[in-house]
């Protein structure tokens, strides 16, 4: 039975509709689940950049070292009852097409004609292994990004996500929205833009721009940061480093609190406005730190 359209170009594609699973109870009734399962490799020569776009998934991207990419996507939909779960499962459609330097992922739902909007929760799941120095442009909602062991450029754009992501080393550009962050041995250039979004970055070096609105950041530097450029508006900044000593401070606040090691020099302080200093002989980096109704803490 035939339960997606598939486009696709530049390289086969396998797939397999793997039935109906029950998967709990849902209002008293049992939840129906329709799945189907697409394989598909392609030769990663002349792909630069890899798109994938998709709304309540759970997408995996690693990096290895074959000249190829392979992705494996689960299409799902569940429902209590059967006939309608097969029926939606049909509307949602994939796109998996290279045009020109460029491999595009997507899934979508179509609907034609008469068609109702789907009731089943539809939801895929991406499994995807490309080249580490391909460049990456994800957008997703409502699942789950991880990423890892890539040194290419990164755009990701998330909304009501948790993102992992671990050992990137390239230009990363990061806009979240209502999610969780988890980052680990960042390094290149990061530039993150985050609204209501409790963020951890550990091992995080090379030059970093933060921006952030409402939520929580926990920072803990790497021995190779170049420089941070962060500023928050109504979050809790935790800046977490033992040997903060090497570094220098250049911090302003706008009605802000701040617990700070002792050392720190207050530069001015008025109608609510202050500004911080403390500069390290070291100064292996410059961290310019600008807040407003935040609370900053420096602590080993």
């Amino acid at each position: 039975m035939k339960v997606a359209q598939i486009f696709a170009r530049g390289g086969a594609m396998k797939y397999a509709v793997l039935g109906f699973l029950i998967c709990g109870r849902m209002s008293g009734q049992t939840l129906q689940v329709a799945q189907k399962t697409i394989h598909k490799n392609i030769s990663s020569a002349g792909i630069s950049k890899l798109v994938i776009g998709s709304e309540k998934a759970d997408i995996e991207v690693h990096a290895w070292t074959k000249a190829e990419i392979k992705v494996t996507i689960e299409l799902s939909a569940s429902h209590s009852e059967k006939s309608v779960t097969l029926e939606d499962l049909e509307k949602v459609m994939l796109i998996a097409d290279k045009e020109k330097k460029i491999f595009y992922l997507r899934d979508f739902v179509l609907l034609k004609g008469k068609d109702k909007k789907p009731e089943s929760n539809l939801r895929a799941r991406y499994k995807v292994y490309a080249p580490a120095g391909m460049s990456l442009d994800i957008d997703n909602s409502f699942g789950v990004v991880t990423l890892k062991d890539f040194n290419g450029e990164i755009s990701l754009k998330t909304k009501f996500c948790r993102i992992n992501m671990s050992r990137l080393s390239g230009k990363t550009n990061l806009i979240t929205r209502f999610g969780n962050l988890e980052a680990f041995d960042l390094s290149g250039n990061l530039d993150l833009s985050s609204n209501h979004t409790q963020i951890i970055l550990r091992q995080l070096s090379g030059k970093v721009r933060l921006s952030t609105e409402y939520g929580s950041l926990q920072l803990e530097p790497a021995s190779k940061l170049v420089s941070l450029d962060l500023r928050s508006k109504k979050t809790t900044v935790d800046l977490v480093c033992p040997e903060w000593k090497k570094y220098s401070y250049a911090i302003k606040g706008a009605y802000s609190k701040f617990s700070l090691p002792a050392g720190f020099k207050t530069l001015s302080e008025a109608d609510g406005n202050q500004e911080l200093s403390y500069h390290s002989v070291r100064e292996e980096a410059l961290l310019k730190i600008e807040t407003e109704f935040a609370h900053l803490s420096v602590r080993q």
